[in-house]
């Protein structure tokens, strides 16, 4: 991955009209940070952008916030206005091509929408945080995301639980599948579907 701590965007990637590392850089560099040094690393498919020196959870809640391409700079700035002080990492989507393709007919409908992926750690409420996003954003345009539950009706904020590390385990079958541990402590499936599905037994924060 590209390792573009709050600098401008290599010279060899086009000029795009949505740049994340731009739009990030007076955040992740201002008086905002309350001191802490971030890190934005790109690929070509996301731009994940932590604070120096954390580490996320094995698994938990996730947030997820859509976009429309006519939005994604907006609704940018403003979830990394409240995301960047109070230390929370997340991901979003590295240029508008990768935007476009989210909103698309053609893209994987479990996946579709997730503009930004938002991993809070256990020291935050997340009713509360994902209140306040939906306050920010309430206005702004973005689609529905099938995997998830939406905060509030209507809103661009979404919710799941899964994995924030990949943990794979090596099926029957074969192939390696994503997991998560349930509330017992077992391994099981972290389920990707074009509709909610959280695991048995872990209680939901945002009701």
């Amino acid at each position: 991955m590209d390792q573009v701590p709050g600098h401008p965007p290599r010279a060899d990637r086009p000029a795009s009209p949505f740049d994340p590392v731009a739009l990030l850089t007076p955040f992740t560099q201002g008086r905002a940070t309350g001191g802490r040094a971030w890190r934005i690393t790109c690929d070509d498919l996301w731009c994940q952008a932590e604070p120096v020196g954390g580490e996320l959870p094995g698994q938990g809640w996730k947030i997820h916030v859509s976009a429309t391409p006519a939005g994604a700079a907006e609704i940018l700035r403003k979830v990394a206005g409240i995301l960047v002080p109070l230390g929370i990492a997340f991901k979003v989507a590295a240029s508008a091509e990768r935007v476009r393709a989210l909103v698309s007919r053609q893209y994987d409908r479990a996946s579709a929408g997730k503009f930004i992926t938002v991993y809070p750690d256990g020291g935050h409420n997340l009713a509360a945080l994902a209140a306040e996003l939906h306050e920010a954003t309430a206005r702004l345009p973005g689609p529905r995301i099938l995997s998830d539950r939406p905060f509030r009706p209507g809103s661009l904020v979404h919710y799941r639980y899964g994995g924030f590390r990949a943990a794979p385990v090596l099926g029957d079958n074969g192939v390696y599948r994503p997991t998560v541990e349930d509330a017992a402590g077992r391994r099981v499936p972290d389920v990707r579907e074009p509709w909610y599905t959280p695991p048995a037994g872990i209680p939901d924060p945002f009701e």
